[in-house]
């Protein structure tokens, strides 16, 4: 049977993998509370620690949080956002049905995404007390993770944008529909079919398009590793980075709504340019066959 001090410096330890804890009011940080609160427990319950095993234990719990969030500061930004994309399911359930999610589903689990990147603070990501870990390797974690968020979020704004082009000529078609019924159907051992990516082309940036080009590296050449629910590089998402920059990205992002009306859709698609509409249209259309002729008429409306 565990003693009581024991079960306290194991529960201190789940404690403090609560992450992205602000400092209080006072500028204390989650791990100062965690000691005072180890204090008072200790005198309260008698559990017999004095203060250098109350330090020693807080300085445990800081260790194992830092450990739990280390992906944020991993120098591999593709394993990064590898990491990061196969957590999407947890919190959408419609995502572990790899085969049948809807465009809307995947739309929807990218807002969600891009949202808490969007409000991320690295600053309090990682935690140290009484200079264990050093505020040397706190900064540079921080700066790391500081540096893969920045990415990671324009990454998903990236994804957002094209999934949501996707979800307005669906809109325009018919309506939401599953997302395979326009990219194709995942890659297996077992089945080829047309995909998405065997339509577009990937070019360089247009002349005086401004993008980051770690982002650009990342759509075009892929995450890490696969994932059960989307391919691990994004050809629709880097044609369209391409074209309109970050300038265009953020424009379009502003009408790419979720749910999205046929009224919306138009708005999103009149603000990307003609040409991606076309190209996205027909080749969606070799894969969509039963909305061909729809999507065939909206590439004959942007191409004229």
């Amino acid at each position: 049977t565990l003693s009581l001090s024991s079960l306290a410096k194991i529960a201190a330890c789940i404690e403090a993998t609560i992450p992205f804890r602000a400092p209080d009011e006072d500028g204390r940080t989650c791990s100062d509370l965690l000691f005072d609160r180890f204090k008072n427990v200790n005198e309260k319950m008698k559990l017999g620690m004095g203060e250098g095993e109350i330090i020693e234990s807080t300085q445990r719990a800081a260790d194992l949080a830092n450990r739990d969030v280390a992906n944020f500061s991993t120098p591999e930004r593709a394993v990064f956002l590898s990491n990061t994309w196969n957590l999407l399911p947890e919190s959408n359930i419609s995502l572990r049905h790899t085969r049948c999610f809807r465009i809307g589903d995947f739309t929807l689990a990218l807002k969600k995404m891009s949202n808490f990147f969007s409000f991320l603070n690295a600053e309090n990501i990682y935690t140290s007390f009484e200079g264990v870990p050093s505020a040397k390797k706190v900064s540079d974690m921080t700066q790391r993770a500081k540096e893969n968020i920045e990415v990671a979020t324009k990454y998903m704004h990236c994804k957002l944008l094209s999934i949501s082009v996707l979800y307005a000529l669906a809109e325009k078609t018919g309506g939401d529909a599953p997302i395979a019924l326009f990219l194709g159907d995942l890659p297996s051992p077992k089945s080829i079919s047309p995909a998405i990516e065997d339509y577009i082309t990937i070019s360089p940036p247009a002349r005086g398009v401004q993008l980051d080009k770690r982002v650009f590296a990342l759509l075009r050449d892929g995450r890490e590793g696969e994932s059960e629910f989307d391919i691990k590089n994004s050809p629709l998402a880097a044609y369209l980075y391409a074209l309109m920059g970050d300038e265009g990205l953020q424009k379009a992002l502003t009408l790419a709504a979720y749910p999205m009306t046929t009224e919306d859709a138009k708005k999103l698609l009149d603000v990307c340019p003609p040409e991606a509409v076309v190209k996205i249209a027909t080749s969606c259309a070799e894969i969509a066959l039963t909305r061909a002729s729809q999507l065939q008429k909206i590439a004959a409306l942007y191409s004229s």
